[in-house]
């Protein structure tokens, strides 16, 4: 599991600033896209995310838990909405 080591110093040093682990979450993702189903995604995501639980920073943990909440939601968004097409 890798963190650059600048990433590791912003989120050590700022740890309690929850407005710089805003920004650092909500630029993460920024102009990216994802072509696929929710579930493809939910999976990949997973597996990228689940080792960062562990880490020893707590905003890295914190990250970890959102994206895969984010990917869970995606999941589940998309399967609601293909039921609804095939009732």
């Amino acid at each position: 599991m890798y963190v650059p080591p600048m990433t590791a110093w912003l989120l050590k040093e700022f740890e309690a600033d929850d407005q710089v682990f805003g920004l650092f979450r909500t630029n993460f993702h920024n102009c990216r896209g994802y072509f696929g189903g929710g579930r493809h995604y939910f999976i990949e995501t997973t597996e990228r995310m689940t080792p960062y639980l562990s880490h020893p920073l707590r905003r890295i943990r914190e990250w970890a838990q959102l994206q895969l909440n984010s990917a869970k939601g995606e999941w589940e968004l998309n399967t609601d909405c293909v039921l609804q097409l095939l009732l």
